[in-house]
């Protein structure tokens, strides 16, 4: 009797280990890198004295409870303000701040084995300006570049990087799944496809390139095997702890 080898992917701890730490803290980056996640993706915005931070929205209010957006503060400003995500976790992790992303790339220096997944968001790049953000960008990643993939939304911020930087790993992330994307990625050539569950079903066919394809917000074994059956390579969870430890997924 022949035995196939199932298909186990890789797995990437959103926004650090966000199910028990708030999101894109250093505590909880730090702990998924400490796991040994393959994967690491974190979010990038920038502040008013263009300094470029990990933070997901553009509005402060979800994980902060502050009026505004990120753009409208100074870094020194947000040393007052708490990232500790009361909503979710209440007052335990009220010390908690937003991190500059130079504070993320030497905490990375100290755990050379995971790769990363830097996302530049949006809005970031709609206030302050195309260039900027993406040579400041291209600046601060440089100690980890060859492990670090800037991934994101915005399809020209991807075309820079291919202009700009064209050995730099990329990943365009779908906003949706139709013959215009598809010939979009034919010409980017981007090293990583990623896409919502939303978006992409285990039963989706994946158009063929030179890239991988990664999938978001999966947090059961059994549903993050079927991806792996179905070509995808990379699964991205909020509880990356636990998905490791599942038999399903540990190899």
């Amino acid at each position: 009797m022949i035995y196939t080898k199932k298909k186990i992917p890789l797995l990437v701890a959103h926004r650090g280990l966000m199910a028990r730490y708030p999101e894109n803290s250093l505590e909880g980056v730090e702990e998924a890198m400490r796991t040994g996640a393959p994967y690491i993706e974190f979010d990038i915005q920038c502040t008013a004295d263009r300094q470029l931070v990990l933070f997901h929205d553009a509005d402060m209010h979800r994980t902060s409870g502050v009026k505004g957006q990120i753009f409208d503060y100074r870094f020194a400003q947000l040393h007052n303000i708490s990232a500790g995500e009361t909503e979710r976790f209440g007052d335990r992790f009220s010390g908690t701040r937003i991190p500059l992303l130079s504070q993320l790339v030497e905490l990375a220096q100290r755990y050379p084995d995971n790769n990363l997944l830097a996302e530049i968001k949006p809005q970031c790049i709609a206030h302050f300006g195309l260039r900027p953000i993406m040579e400041q960008l291209f600046l601060e990643l440089e100690p980890i570049c060859s492990r670090c993939t800037i991934i994101s939304f915005h399809l020209p911020a991807l075309q820079y990087i291919r202009e700009r930087k064209p050995g730099h790993m990329c990943g365009w992330v779908l906003d949706g799944y139709g013959k215009c994307q598809q010939q979009q990625a034919q010409h980017l050539k981007p090293e990583l496809l990623i896409g919502s569950k939303l978006l992409l079903a285990p039963t989706t066919p994946l158009w063929p390139g030179p890239w991988q394809w990664m999938v978001y917000e999966i947090n059961d074994p059994v549903l993050a095997m079927r991806y792996a059956a179905a070509g995808i390579e990379l699964v991205e969870t909020a509880d990356v702890a636990s998905m490791l430890k599942h038999p399903l997924l540990s190899g």
